[in-house]
């Protein structure tokens, strides 16, 4: 089965909500899904939110790479802790996970151009590890340009999404919230989408509930 690379247009865009609401249907599904976090700044509480609400046990850092304490770009967390971040541990630790569990959803950290030190980026990690990609875009006043930067630099290195995820970041007028998701859909062809409404506390039952209607989810990942 199919593993899959979640990334985003933006720091907070709605990732971890999303990859964890994923391998929650996934699972309800029959499927040993798992969360894989290569890199994380700030500490390990995206990896321990994806891990609890999924009852998952084991060792955590069986799901993650490289975690850093300070917040912030993942070139600048690892020299505060003279750390290099290599991409061949990378895939080897997410090749691990593969060979014991049916799919593995890799939340990314921050968008595809975040440094993650030595002139790489994140869109290297997203190439060499050779998944799908689904875009998680944090729909608001602005997005469209966000969502077609990012596309188009996907596109460029042979990634262009399979899945848009417009995740309602804050509840801006509703005609704009809608049209970034038709206008994006249209200007760049990809027609499998989803859109996650604001939610002014997080219910991850009611987002497990909108992926599993409707066509896009149901086909593409079972």
């Amino acid at each position: 089965m199919t593993s899959y690379f979640v990334t985003a247009t933006d720091t907070d865009a709605g990732k971890t909500m999303f990859t964890t609401a994923f391998i929650k249907l996934l699972r309800l599904q029959g499927i040993d899904a798992v969360p894989y976090k290569p890199i994380q700044t700030g500490g390990l509480e995206d990896t321990e939110f994806a891990l609890e609400h999924n009852n998952i046990s084991g060792k955590k850092e069986d799901f993650y790479s490289y975690s850093f304490e300070k917040p912030c770009s993942p070139h600048l967390a690892s020299a505060l802790e003279d750390v290099e971040i290599s991409i061949n541990k990378i895939l080897d630790d997410f090749n691990e996970l593969a060979s014991s569990h049916e799919r593995v959803i890799v939340e990314g950290v921050g968008g595809v151009m975040v440094p993650i030190g030595n002139g790489k980026f994140l869109l290297d990690v997203i190439t060499e590890l050779q998944l799908p990609v689904i875009l998680v875009i944090a729909n608001k006043i602005g997005s469209i340009n966000q969502s077609l930067l990012t596309i188009d630099k996907l596109s460029s290195v042979g990634f262009c999404p399979e899945i848009l995820v417009f995740n309602d970041v804050d509840q801006a007028d509703e005609s704009i919230l809608y049209n970034n998701v038709l206008t994006v859909k249209e200007l760049t062809g990809i027609e499998k989408a989803i859109r996650i409404p604001f939610m002014d506390e997080l219910n991850l039952d009611d987002i497990v509930r909108i992926l599993s209607i409707g066509d896009t989810f149901e086909s593409s990942f079972r």
